[in-house]
């Protein structure tokens, strides 16, 4: 009966860390379509998500091609769970045309595109041509690059005295460009110098005369094909993760800049923002199956709190109606919901907004 109860202990803790572990990891919110699976079920995008999450990421998968009529909750997918979002090859480029555009320019979280038929002028307007050509080669056919900064964090670690890159492998896809407009152009193809990775500072128009302006930082960078169709068969050849192992690292560097510069962002916000707005870690924490959550408001204003589960949806509104300052303690009980990580979010007007995560361990 002892030993019993020491292997239960000995299991909850080892949960209890795992969870702890899982909650210190980035969220990468995968922009894809669902529809697009193999036989089986699994994304094309499946050898990207592997690579991520074996880098240590969590990747949430998340699709909508009708962003203006969507909840906010699922909003929040991308606006407050994600760390970073990345748009992968699956989708359709119509997704992000007007008036899905000007969601995704209002995003202030990074966001890495992999896909480049969906930036065109006449869709996300990153840049300015509606021009793009797939390039056919063989499978074992490597595609260099010329760094144009090698100085940058992407390149860290990574050997660019040469100044180029073996890049991909196989067919791929190029946007038929040599002007990167505003943003940082960080790499060109070595044989015709249209742009292969470019990043957009938040707040800088694409383009001069864009009209389309970012609210975070924007990667662009090339990988691969989106779809060959196989001569014999007549089915898609896929080819959406053709980096070279030297690209991945330059890739996983450029996750990780995006992140970090992004968290200082966010971080020197909350610094200079009014300090009576505040958002207490709930108490306690992980709980069973009740906790408090406490927060302060310097004024008064229309006060929302809201629980969300880890996929961005909401689970329950705690709070909805005006507050005058003050500080304010919150029951939340969490009898019939899952085991798991859940996210809690403070909004006061337009004044502030916090999110926190809480564990639920029954």
């Amino acid at each position: 009966m002892k030993a019993t109860k020491i292997i239960a202990v000995a299991l909850l803790f080892i949960i209890l860390i795992s969870i702890q572990l899982f909650a210190q990891k980035k969220n990468i919110v995968y922009f894809l379509n669902p529809g697009k699976a193999y036989e089986d079920g699994t994304y094309y995008e499946k050898p990207t998500i592997d690579f991520l999450e074996e880098a240590g990421y969590n990747v949430i998968p998340f699709y909508s091609n009708t962003l203006t009529t969507d909840s906010e909750a699922k909003l929040d997918t991308l606006r407050v769970l994600a760390d970073l979002i990345l748009i992968g090859r699956a989708g359709g480029s119509g997704d992000f045309s007007s008036p899905n555009k000007e969601i995704w320019n209002s995003i202030e979280k990074p966001v890495i595109s992999l896909m480049l038929w969906g930036l065109r002028n006449n869709r996300g307007n990153w840049f300015n041509t509606d021009q793009c050509t797939q390039i056919t080669g063989n499978n074992d056919e490597v595609f260099n690059i010329t760094v144009e900064e090698p100085d940058d964090p992407a390149f860290a670690g990574v050997d660019v005295s040469s100044g180029e890159l073996p890049w991909m492998i196989g067919p791929y896809d190029i946007i038929n460009t040599t002007d990167p407009g505003n943003g940082l152009l960080l790499a060109t193809s070595k044989v015709d110098y249209t742009v292969q990775f470019v990043r957009f500072e938040p707040g800088s128009e694409f383009y001069p005369g864009a009209g389309d302006t970012p609210a975070g930082y924007r990667t662009y960078i090339g990988n691969g094909d989106d779809v060959t169709t196989d001569s014999e068969t007549g089915l898609p050849y896929l080819n959406y993760f053709n980096f070279t192992d030297v690209a991945k690292q330059v890739f996983l560097n450029e996750i990780a800049h995006l992140i970090e510069m992004t968290t200082a962002v966010e971080k020197e916000w909350r610094n200079n923002s009014p300090k009576s707005f505040t958002l207490a870690q709930n108490y306690p924490n992980p709980f069973n199956p009740a906790t408090q959550i406490t927060y302060s408001i310097g004024k008064s204003g229309l006060v929302t709190l809201k629980v969300y589960n880890s996929i961005g949806q909401e689970m329950q509104t705690l709070v909805n109606e005006q507050k005058e300052s003050g500080q304010y303690t919150v029951h939340f009980d969490a009898t019939g919901f899952a085991n798991g990580i859940y996210f809690y979010q403070l909004n006061v007007d337009n004044d502030f907004s916090e999110t926190r995560k809480m564990i639920l361990m029954k």
